[in-house]
């Protein structure tokens, strides 16, 4: 298993990103084997068969896709990266959008402190 670093996982990304639909795929992949090492690595507030898919991305020159996966808390992923042109899984990268972005557990912007003038 290969942890990405931010950077790897960015270097991943061309755009356009697109949505996969529920019907499509794109040289598809088993990852069942490689998000079971990852689980018990990271070990997540959730059990394997509460793991759910929620989106994949191909990019735009469609040579990585990547498969988000939620693993408890909202807009907190496990992403599986995966090589087209090899068929097989880069790596994974744990992605927190809620840190990412300054967002609350409810996904909402965090309010920060003012002070009146």
């Amino acid at each position: 298993m290969t942890a990405l670093s931010k950077d790897e996982y960015l270097a991943t990304f061309v755009e356009p990103m697109r949505s996969l639909g529920a019907e499509e795929s794109y040289k598809p992949v088993q990852i069942g084997e490689y998000v079971a090492g990852c689980i018990r690595e990271f070990n997540p507030p959730v059990t394997r068969d509460q793991l759910q898919i929620q989106h994949i991305y191909l990019n735009g020159d469609k040579s990585f896709y990547h498969v988000l996966i939620n693993y408890g808390p909202q807009n907190c992923f496990l992403v599986i990266v995966v090589d087209c042109n090899r068929e097989a899984v880069h790596g994974h990268y744990l992605l927190d959008l809620n840190t990412e972005y300054g967002l609350d557990e409810n996904g909402r912007p965090r309010k920060t402190a003012t002070t009146d003038n």
